[in-house]
């Protein structure tokens, strides 16, 4: 794993931003679990990155017509069973709580944006705010060339080969998936060989 070792902010007394280069995290997330289809692929990545300073969230969903948290058939696989997800996956459109269910279990949009400082909670995406669409863009663009410096699948166009990696328990997704059901490792290593031609 590339990076560089942050053990002096650790170790440091001071807080807040102890070195001057380091105002931003960047963040991403593909998959760890079963349960989320596009089309004919089975457990594809939600793939997600985002940077964060001291005061805003930005994130760009890269497939927002995926279930970032796992498909409905397949039970939102990628949520740990709890009595709230029970509560929320059993809510009825019309209920007032419903909101929670479409924030924790819903579609995402393409970007979003949050000001961590007044919502923590990141309930309130400004992402379609006309006063933050610089802000939006400049995060965008720090996002990016981080990104593409750190020679990102996703960024350089070459994300799919997150949706063919096998998942070690193909077990589960026999179990999950029944009849549509497609060997993982032979998916893998026709992927690979279709791009070696």
């Amino acid at each position: 794993m590339t990076g560089h070792s942050f053990l002096s902010q650790l170790l440091s007394k001071k807080s807040g931003i102890i070195d001057p280069d380091r105002s931003f995290t960047i963040l991403g997330k593909e998959r760890h679990d079963i349960g989320r289809s596009d089309g004919d692929l089975l457990t594809v990545a939600y793939p997600v990155r985002a940077i964060r300073n001291d005061n805003y969230l930005y994130s760009r969903n890269f497939k927002p017509n995926r279930w970032p948290v796992g498909d409905p058939e397949y039970g939102y696989r990628n949520c740990d069973d709890s009595p709230t997800k029970q509560y929320l996956v059993e809510l009825e459109e019309s209920h007032s709580d419903y909101k929670y269910f479409e924030m924790a279990f819903g579609f995402r949009p393409e970007e979003e944006l949050y000001d961590m400082v007044r919502d923590p909670e990141c309930i309130t995406n400004l992402a379609n705010d006309k006063n933050y669409s610089e802000l939006k863009e400049q995060l965008w663009t720090q996002l990016k060339e981080q990104l593409i410096k750190q020679e990102g699948p996703r960024i350089l166009g070459k994300g799919e080969i997150f949706d063919y990696y096998p998942y070690s328990k193909i077990y589960k997704e026999k179990d999950a998936y029944g009849e549509k059901f497609v060997d993982p490792i032979k998916k893998h290593e026709d992927f690979i060989s279709s791009k070696l031609k």
